[in-house]
């Protein structure tokens, strides 16, 4: 899927991914790019306004892989979509953000998985938990007002612990268990 062509559908990279296939993921300013090794040609998945399976936004801004192999992508002004790899197709996982089991913010800057296989999903409106058997989306309220809203960076330890990155209140270790 997508359209191929030889170069990056934009130079401003801001995450890479190479899936369980070897796949490589490039998140672009200008979409999200895959690179076919064999040919040396890249196949863009951008937004289309007439297929609403396409991304919402060209903005493409983080990527993550969950154990099931769905790759989820993180964008800039409309929340996140999840790349299917058994259909070789996109949805569409956000809600608005005035919604109670929403993103509180579009834009989406990391994911993480915990032990029993939640999405964590940073946003510069702060940190959400999404259930993948329900998708229902809560945001996460920590109970001692440390942690910023904007979050950039998540990465779960061998421990289980979620380390959150923020703009501009440093770095916090949550226990998902607790």
């Amino acid at each position: 899927g997508g359209e191929k062509e030889g170069l990056l559908a934009n130079a401003r990279v801001r995450s890479l991914l190479e899936d369980g296939a070897g796949r490589l993921w490039i998140a672009t300013d200008g979409g999200l790019d895959r690179l076919d090794r064999q040919h040396a040609t890249f196949h863009h998945h951008r937004n289309d306004p007439t297929d609403p399976a396409s991304l919402g936004d060209d903005n493409a801004m983080s990527l993550y892989q969950d154990r099931g192999g769905v790759i989820w992508v993180g964008t800039r002004n409309a929340g996140v979509y999840k790349w299917n790899p058994a259909t070789w197709s996109f949805g569409h996982h956000t809600r608005l953000a005035s919604s109670p089991t929403g993103l509180a913010d579009k834009t989406v800057t990391s994911f993480a998985e915990d032990r029993i296989g939640r999405i964590w999903i940073g946003t510069f409106g702060g940190l959400h938990v999404m259930d993948r058997q329900t998708s229902e989306i809560q945001r996460y309220v920590p109970k001692a007002r440390s942690l910023s809203d904007r979050v950039m960076a998540l990465a779960t330890d061998p421990d289980g612990m979620i380390w959150i990155g923020t703009m501009d209140s440093g770095l916090s270790r949550l226990d998902p268990a607790s």
